[in-house]
């Protein structure tokens, strides 16, 4: 890649260095679709957005869990990560699929969440079809220490569980939505738009519709699957 530093103004080398090193791992981490994705125009985008200030890395250099973890992924090899939460309680999960992913939790700040498929799925807070899938947030204090184990146990080729997510837009929603990467159909049908979705994490995908629950009621309804459906109406505004 070029050095970052001949197309923004840095403000040193070490800081232009830094800058490179988060885009060349952005850009490595993934599948084949990711790395589509995550090309030239948008590590362009994310380097502007890290050059002005308006993009904040929340973590700094990276622990020592990412290092096993990368190379554990890059080898399609099986682990136990195991940690310790504030309380004490020793928790652990048993991946057979992982891909480091970069997502902005609120404006101006990306955070590094581990998506995997593990065999344990008892307290997971998604819908019972996604139970194995789970996003650990890996600059969290509590993973820093985590112990990383190789397992003999099949790497999921297959990735980890994903379902169709059929969402009705109406009002000014119906005709303001720009479409997503994850979207495999859009049809408009009188004053509602239907959207079909690829999706691994409701969790992200409420996140993303939450505000325009909030601020349009009504104009967001789930169609399926039902058992997403039945949660967005349980959710009190």
């Amino acid at each position: 890649m070029a050095r970052i530093q001949k197309q923004f103004s840095m403000e040193s080398d070490e800081q232009a260095k830094r800058l490179e090193d988060v885009v060349e791992r952005l850009a490595s981490i993934g599948n084949g679709k990711e790395k589509e994705l995550m090309g030239k125009p948008t590590i362009s985008r994310l380097a502007q957005g890290l050059a002005d200030g308006w993009i904040i890395p929340s973590w700094n250099e990276p622990s020592d869990i990412y290092k096993p973890i990368i190379q554990l992924i890059n080898q399609k090899q099986s682990f136990r990560i195991q940690y310790e939460d504030v309380a004490g309680k020793i928790w652990g999960y048993t991946v057979r699929y992982a891909k480091i992913v970069e997502r902005m939790y609120k404006m101006g700040h990306i955070r590094p969440y581990l998506d995997c498929w593990c065999d344990e799925g008892a307290g997971n807070q998604e819908i019972p079809e996604l139970s194995h899938n789970w996003s650990l947030r890996l600059n969290a204090q509590k993973y820093t220490s985590a112990m990383i184990t190789p397992i003999a146990a099949d790497w999921r080729t297959q990735g980890r569980d994903s379902v169709d997510i059929e969402i009705e837009l109406s009002g000014g929603l119906a005709w303001g939505y720009e479409g997503n990467p994850d979207d495999i159909a859009d049809s408009g049908i009188g004053k509602t738009r239907q959207i079909t979705r690829h999706s691994e994490s409701t969790y992200w995908l409420l996140r993303e519709l939450a505000p325009h629950i909030v601020c349009h009621p009504g104009s967001v309804k789930i169609l399926e699957p039902d058992s997403l459906r039945s949660r967005l109406a349980q959710i009190k505004l």
